[in-house]
């Protein structure tokens, strides 16, 4: 009989309770939070009053709320209560630790319920409690009490060797020979070898009788080729048209030249058109065309040939 009056007189305190629990509980980030639905005209201060927390952390749990809140929003208020720790024994068990609340002045059962994010009800189970009266110091858990539960081990599964990786290497090409640049041959053709290989048949022993001709003289200066020697003047082949077109022994096809008249200082630039066997001392064979723009004649002696190596 005494139990059942126990029971009916627990009821009322248990409803009261989780109304003033508002909504629920929720829990993020290990963190235990009431859902609070807010009451017309009720400010976070007074939210904060009514569950013993600071303002700055109901602020921080609802980003934008300290700009204002609107009646029935929920607005979550943290507790101090956390999810329970664990700590690993011996035999494949896990034993859960029971936290403990010591009672301050002026608290009460809810509020330190409220504190942790369980029920008065909890409370009073877990400390045997037959109603709310508390004292001051007296020390309370606000959790289930320690206990162990039984983990099956598990033996873990052996690791297959791995193959090693097989790694292909491309072989090195050997590294390419460095391009060889050969350097065009300066000719120098002297007085001497020129007379030697024009002298005027007769007698050998009289040197009287060898003519001279004009010197070819082939030079780099730079990167360009300068030489000097006699001219002559055909209308052969593409030299028969009405152009700046000349024949040079060794400059290439579609070389851009520059001929010189040293006996008047007239200059005309030509395009090399074809290779040619020069004789002796001659260094280009131009057509008429160029021939009247600079005034070479068949007397002339002697021209100047630049162009780019």
């Amino acid at each position: 009989m005494k139990k059942l009056l126990l029971i009916l007189m627990f009821i009322p305190f248990v409803s009261f309770a989780m109304q003033q629990d508002s909504i629920g509980t929720k829990t993020e980030n290990g963190i235990v939070y009431i859902l609070h639905k807010v009451d017309k005209g009720q400010t976070l201060y007074a939210i904060a009053r009514k569950y013993n927390v600071d303002v700055n952390e109901i602020i921080k749990a609802n980003p934008g709320s300290d700009k204002g809140i609107q009646a029935d929003a929920i607005i979550m208020v943290p507790t101090k209560k956390k999810t329970v720790s664990t700590s690993p024994v011996p035999n494949g068990e896990t034993k859960i630790e029971t936290k403990f609340h010591t009672v301050q002045a002026g608290e009460t059962l809810y509020k330190i319920a409220t504190m942790y994010g369980v029920s008065v009800s909890d409370i009073q189970k877990w400390n045997g409690l037959s109603g709310e009266s508390i004292s001051v110091g007296q020390r309370l858990a606000v959790s289930p009490h320690t206990a162990s539960i039984a983990i099956p081990e598990q033996t873990p599964k052996p690791i297959p060797p791995t193959e090693p990786v097989k790694i292909e290497q491309t072989p090195v090409k050997p590294a390419q020979e460095p391009i060889k640049v050969v350097e065009p041959i300066t000719e120098k053709i002297s007085n001497e070898n020129i007379v030697n290989n024009n002298k005027v048949e007769g007698n050998p022993s009289d040197e009287n009788n060898s003519v001279t001709v004009p010197t070819r003289q082939i030079k780099t200066v730079g990167d360009e080729m300068v030489e000097n020697g006699s001219v002559s003047i055909s209308s052969e082949g593409d030299l028969s048209q009405e152009r700046n077109f000349i024949m040079h022994p060794t400059a290439r096809i579609g070389t851009i030249v520059m001929i010189t008249n040293p006996e008047n200082g007239k200059s005309a630039f030509a395009r090399v058109v074809a290779n040619y066997k020069a004789p002796g001392n001659e260094v280009v064979k131009i057509n008429p065309t160029l021939a009247k723009k600079i005034g070479i004649t068949e007397s002339t002696k002697e021209v100047r040939v630049n162009y780019a190596k």
